[in-house]
């Protein structure tokens, strides 16, 4: 029996098979090893005169008014320097931008091994590089984690949605009750692995920001692709979350029902009649009682043909099939099915001189 809780089940389903598809295609590399690509081939852009400078103008701009760009380069560089008209502060391609005694404008540069702003530059630069080793190694375990719990959720689902459509029966509902168990299971191991990485996230981006110029730009757009893959499986695994309320709900109202009622079971067989050498399947659907069905199968002659709900057999003739269902309670349902052989002439004949033999010996 189909609900609305059902059918946001298989549309739920239907859009993390797609999700699972689109975290296939886009392929996310390991972050560590692409921005440490980045550095080893462009290096660091920005010398440690320029960090200091950055640093102070960016620390300055909760002041009223901020400090300017010419002030910063003053108290990091002894000098403002301009070259073609432009304010210049690479001192490694051109030295001069530092202030040296005897020129005209000196003021004492700041000192890059001892100053306190230069050696809190030193912390936060060691700083990305740590959390970004960091950051790698527990990313990397993420992403190799996400196709077997992306699996192990979408197995879960699917398997939760095709025991719920068989409802009121209730011979679903202990698979889709440990469907729902599995897949919240995965689901925490997913954003426990998410929540390790995330304190990294900070000081990378300060490093970022501080360290680099205009690669940094590229470095961020790389976060932010995996980042945008994170946030698609998180969006997926979210939609599930919100529909596990009302499946519980679901599953515990049919339990409370189910248990109210006795045990019962219903045979069948497919199809009730066949020629000989044919195979008959034989299924049983229990519902009611404690849920912990034990199946057993006998033949007209009480001999045990299966102990599993459905059983695929090959009679050689005509039988009655009897179904008995103990549930975890110790109470018993019985069901029975009829089968029909159609027996060919020379099989009767052959049968009826295998009789009179017997008779005469």
């Amino acid at each position: 029996m189909d609900s609305p809780n059902i059918e946001d089940l298989k549309k739920t389903k239907t859009k993390l098979e797609e999700d699972i598809k689109k975290l296939q295609a886009i392929g996310i590399p390991n972050p560590a090893d692409a921005i440490l690509n980045i550095l080893e081939s462009k290096g660091l852009i920005l010398t440690k005169r320029q960090i200091a400078k950055k640093f102070l103008i960016l620390s300055s701009q909760k002041f009223n008014p901020p400090m300017s760009e010419d002030d910063a380069q003053l108290f990091i560089y002894g000098k403002v320097y301009y070259k073609d008209g432009k304010l210049f502060d690479n001192d490694k391609a051109d030295p001069a931008c530092v202030a040296q005694p005897g020129d005209e404008d000196y003021q004492p540069p700041i000192d890059l091994d001892n100053h306190p702003l230069c050696q809190k530059i030193e912390k936060i630069i060691k700083d990305f590089k740590d959390s970004l080793k960091q950051f790698g190694a527990k990313l990397g375990e993420f992403i190799v984690a996400i196709p077997k719990i992306i699996i192990t959720i979408a197995t879960s689902l699917i398997s939760m949605v095709s025991s719920a459509i068989i409802l009121p029966f209730g011979a679903g509902l202990p698979a889709a009750l440990t469907a729902v168990q599995t897949m919240m299971a995965a689901i925490a191991e997913l954003q426990a692995k998410i929540a390790v990485f995330l304190p990294f996230i900070e000081p990378i981006v300060e490093g970022v920001g501080l360290i680099f110029d205009k690669i940094g730009q590229m470095i961020v757009s790389l976060l932010n692709t995996i980042f945008g893959a994170v946030s698609t499986i998180t969006g997926a695994l979210n939609s599930v979350l919100g529909l596990l309320g009302a499946v519980n709900e679901l599953f515990s109202s049919t339990k409370k029902k189910s248990d109210e009622q006795k045990i019962a079971v219903e045979a069948k067989a497919e199809p009730t009649e066949i020629d000989k050498g044919e195979s008959v399947k034989l299924s049983a659907t229990a519902s009611g009682g404690d849920w912990s069905f034990k199946y057993e199968w006998t033949d007209f002659n009480g001999s045990v043909v299966s102990n599993a709900a459905e059983a695929t057999i090959t009679p050689s003739q005509p039988s009655m099939y009897k179904c008995k269902v103990t549930d975890g309670k110790g109470s018993i349902a019985e069901s029975t099915v009829k089968v029909k052989v159609n027996i060919s002439l020379a099989d009767i004949i052959n049968n009826a001189k295998n009789i009179v033999k017997e008779v005469l010996t």
